[in-house]
């Protein structure tokens, strides 16, 4: 799991790193309206800023005057993160290969990182409204046994964060029945209730499936109509079919439901690479930005 998890740090570098460089870009209109000792930051940083390597300032260092007067103005948009796995707990998820022994591994692998890169942003850019990435887990089966294993944090009320990603990964296993995607993306449309905050850019939300099947019959559209409603919300909404021995016509009704935004896996072990991309994918191509109060104002 130690390649998985460089895999998924390596995405987290590559947004910080954006974010460094706008953070940067946000400092220089900052200085040129005097509002600091420039002539000590140009002696300091002068040779940076001379060959445009504005990513190497280490503003966490700063003056902490400064620091604390540039900090206050700024904040991240989006500045929370919600990400929900939405797991197939079918008995076929253990025949043949062990898939969901890897997906149990891969949950809680996606949770623990997810938590540290929150952390790691908040230490280093210090900003006065946190970055806050919050997970949820739902398993699906057959009808009426669609469950939430991990709920998102600020549903849990004051459980241990800890102790509630420990807790989902025992119920994550393939004991829910059959392959009745439907209820679970029913649900998750009907739990999104902050639209403006996504529309507005203050929130963003991934939600990925993953199975080895496509679903049950007669819930194609079910399914269809759900992610069609997220969309227009814009949920960012991504399906990956994991194994090597899928039938024809799962594929098919997999490909029917997801198009474009449906992934094949043959190789379990390869999940989190693809996983990894489509994170990449979604958070770089739509950037984490830095902004300023006084913008906001104008």
């Amino acid at each position: 799991m130690e390649k998985h998890k460089r895999e998924l740090s390596e995405v987290f570098e590559k947004v910080m790193k954006n974010i460094q460089e706008k953070l940067s870009f946000e400092w220089e209109k900052y200085q040129k309206k005097g509002q600091f000792n420039v002539n000590d930051f140009v002696n300091k940083y002068g040779a940076d800023i001379a060959s445009g390597h504005l990513e190497n300032i280490p503003f966490d260092k700063l003056d902490i005057f400064e620091q604390k007067d540039f900090i206050k103005k700024l904040h991240l948009m989006p500045n929370k993160i919600r990400v929900r796995l939405v797991l197939d707990g079918s008995g076929s998820m253990t025949q043949g290969e062990d898939k969901i022994n890897i997906v149990r591994q891969i949950s809680v692998l996606i949770m623990e990182s997810l938590k540290e890169f929150e952390t790691r942003m908040n230490l280093k850019f210090r900003m006065d409204k946190k970055f806050f990435v919050d997970t949820q887990v739902i398993m699906f089966g057959s009808k009426g046994k669609t469950a939430i294993v991990k709920n998102f944090e600020a549903d849990e009320l004051k459980q241990d964060v800890k102790s509630a990603r420990m807790k989902a990964v025992g119920k994550i296993n393939s004991g829910y029945g059959d392959t009745y995607d439907a209820e679970a993306w029913e649900k998750v449309d009907a739990s999104v209730d902050y639209e403006k905050d996504i529309q507005e850019g203050r929130m963003r939300e991934f939600c990925f499936e993953v199975t080895d099947g496509g679903s049950n019959t007669g819930s194609e559209q079910l399914v269809r109509n759900a992610l069609d409603s997220l969309n227009r919300k814009k949920v960012v909404t991504k399906g990956i079919q994991v194994g090597a021995s899928v039938s024809e016509s799962d594929k098919k009704i997999f490909q029917n439901i997801w198009g474009k935004d449906g992934e094949r896996v043959e190789n379990p072990g390869d999940l989190i690479a693809v996983m990894a991309r489509m994170l990449e994918k979604e958070v770089l191509g739509n950037q984490v930005n830095v902004i300023s109060d006084e913008d906001d104002e104008e």
